[in-house]
């Protein structure tokens, strides 16, 4: 369809304006377009002539709003103002305000319809930056304030690991995650402290109880696993492989997962958190990605400072039980010292001493004498290994030897018992050594295996391969509980609640053969005895 020649004087103004203009017949067919709209649509005037703009034009969710008003103001002469969306011949999407108004004949009946198009695309990008620079703002301002407060809430708690442990789960609920997980490393090698907390209080158990069943074999693994990187929960670690883990899926929600590590300066400050949305709808915990990871940043050296705390409780508190210990044993005999020493003051004469009673008190002052020197050097003993200054002086000898001297030393001690010590050394075990340090652990083994033997044999027995010597003590007395085996390694143990001394023999001897690289343990039953096994590396095979 041609344009109609005579339209053009009326219209003849429109063409040079700055807006889009197109000016429509009654049927809604295009029959002026002026320059501007050309230009802003990049169609020319004389393809668009005879077709609606509602058809090719406008958006898809304009154009039958667009349509309507057309036909409104044919009918009523009410006239239409909106925001509407081109589609240009290129294809871009522009934005223009739009109005329409009627023009009439001589008559003064309805003739044409003119569609005024004002382009504010740039005005409405530029708005839309400006409402995205606010939202980016406030986003930056709600992270200060949970990082701030969260930060505050966990300085100001109490420095107890576990409730820290705790708070660093619920802190992130809501705000960041709908649920958490939480894991770091225990007191004991092997034991992890894990916490759960869902926004619903009633289902942290849910999660505690899932997680632990696909976690507990795998807690190093889950930890190793925690890069701060999104997944998608099918085929993981944490992949329900059971109905009953499907349903407690369910109930949780599970649509988005984000682990970040925890890695603080502390070893016991070694884990990592799961955080998760229970919404496949929820982008927070996308968006928040990097708040949770400093979040966690923040957070670790405060776990660190609960963790130096709790050391610094067990020291104390180990000093005072080495204190109490070392009072009570010190005192006995040097009370026993004292009275020895008045006795042979007032009885000073040469045959006083000479005599059985004065060689009597003379012998038991030297045992306590002996006693005394034991209990301090065992006490400056763990002081050295404390502050890692035992040191070795290693040289080379056959450990049948020093096996033997303690054995010969020791002999009196054994008959007096009723013990019997038997020797099994066949092969001789060389090695560099330190002399006076394993002397101290082999001597320990003895008399444990004299004064608990029940006056039952004692066997001593060497070994040796290329690589590695053996001593084992055995004695055929009550024995120790499994439960216990590991323990009767650790300071101020004491075995027996009628056994004297500082309880720390065992534990110096495991200190001294460690730091030759070696290992002791125990294997014991009860009622049938005990077997003490100390291995040393690199010994020397004549």
């Amino acid at each position: 369809m041609k344009a109609d020649s005579q339209l053009k004087p009326p219209f003849s103004l429109v063409q040079d304006l700055g807006v889009a203009v197109i000016i429509l017949d009654l049927q809604g067919r295009i029959t002026h377009f002026n320059r501007a709209a050309e230009l802003s649509s990049s169609y020319r005037a004389n393809e668009v002539f005879g077709r609606r703009p509602w058809d090719f034009l406008i958006s898809k969710e304009d154009a039958a709003i667009l349509e309507q008003a057309f036909e409104t103001l044919k009918s009523s002469g009410l006239q239409t103002e909106m925001d509407t969306v081109w589609i240009t011949q290129d294809g871009k999407r522009r934005i223009f305000h739009w109005s329409n108004a009627p023009v009439l004949d001589e008559s003064g009946k309805l003739r044409w319809v003119v569609d005024v198009f004002v382009d504010i695309t740039e005005g409405r990008e530029s708005e839309l930056q400006l409402a995205k620079a606010k939202m980016e703002l406030e986003a930056e301002r709600q992270m200060s304030q949970f990082l701030a407060e969260a930060s505050y809430r966990m300085y100001t708690s109490t420095m107890v690991i576990e409730k820290r442990l705790e708070l660093l789960s619920a802190l992130p609920v809501p705000s960041i995650s709908d649920w958490s997980f939480a894991v770091l490393q225990g007191r004991e090698p092997g034991t992890f402290l894990k916490v759960a907390y869902h926004w619903d209080g009633s289902r942290s158990d849910s999660i505690l109880r899932l997680l632990s069943w696909k976690t507990d074999v795998n807690i190093p693994k889950f930890i190793s696993k925690a890069n701060a990187h999104t997944f998608d929960p099918t085929g993981n670690l944490l992949n329900a492989s059971t109905p009953e883990e499907w349903k407690l899926l369910k109930e949780l929600g599970w649509h988005f997962q984000m682990w970040v590590p925890i890695e603080g300066l502390h070893p016991r400050t070694q884990g990592a958190i799961l955080l998760a949305s229970a919404s496949n709808g929820c982008m927070g915990l996308r968006n928040n990605r990097q708040t949770a990871e400093e979040f966690v940043r923040r957070i670790t050296p405060l776990l660190d400072q609960a963790n130096l705390y709790e050391d610094t409780i067990q020291a104390v508190r180990m000093r005072d039980e080495f204190i109490a210990i070392a009072s009570h044993e010190l005192r006995t005999p040097l009370t026993s010292l004292r009275l020895q020493i008045d006795l042979l003051k007032n009885q000073s004469t040469p045959e006083f001493i000479a005599s059985p009673k004065g060689q009597m008190l003379l012998s038991s002052a030297d045992q306590q004498l002996d006693r005394l020197s034991k209990l301090v050097l065992e006490m400056l003993d763990t002081v050295y290994i404390s502050q890692g200054k035992l040191h070795l002086k290693r040289e080379k000898f056959d450990l049948r030897s020093l096996v033997q001297s303690i054995v010969n030393q020791l002999e009196t001690v054994a008959l007096l018992k009723g013990v019997n010590i038997q020797v099994m050394m066949d092969t001789p075990v060389m090695g560099n050594w330190d002399w006076f340090r394993l002397e101290q652990v082999v001597a320990n083994l003895l008399i444990n295996a004299i004064k608990f033997g029940n006056g039952k044999p004692v066997t001593v027995k060497t070994e040796a391969s290329q690589k590695r010597a053996v001593i084992e003590v055995e004695d055929r007395g009550p024995g120790i509980r499994s439960e216990d085996q590991e323990k009767i390694f650790e300071r101020f143990h004491q075995g027996s609640s009628s056994s004297a001394g500082l309880g720390l023999g065992l534990y110096i001897a495991r200190q001294i053969v460690r730091t030759h690289g070696g290992e002791i343990t125990v294997k014991s039953q009860l009622n049938v005895g005990s077997k003490f096994i100390v291995e040393l590396p690199k010994c020397i095979r004549s």
